[in-house]
């Protein structure tokens, strides 16, 4: 193990299509982590975004004096 940790840190691969193949792997695992991630922030902007339109229409609806407004909405 300590032998492919070193030749890992110094690109001395004593095998390339095994370092290629390592490099890919890499590649694809931190695409798919970067993807997860700008899926994870689009989520929470839209969830943001719904709590946001929520609080206002509640707030409309107190200010219009609409009876039985509940915060919780359910939940």
């Amino acid at each position: 193990m300590f032998t492919f940790l070193r030749e890992f840190g110094q690109e001395t691969h004593t095998d390339e299509r095994r370092a290629a193949t390592s490099h890919l792997i890499h590649v694809v695992a931190y695409g798919v982590l970067i993807g997860l991630y700008c899926l994870s922030i689009a989520w929470h902007l839209a969830a943001s975004a719904r709590h946001r339109r929520a609080a206002r229409l509640l707030d409309s609806a107190r200010r219009a004096g609409v009876a039985d407004v509940d915060d919780d909405q359910g939940c």
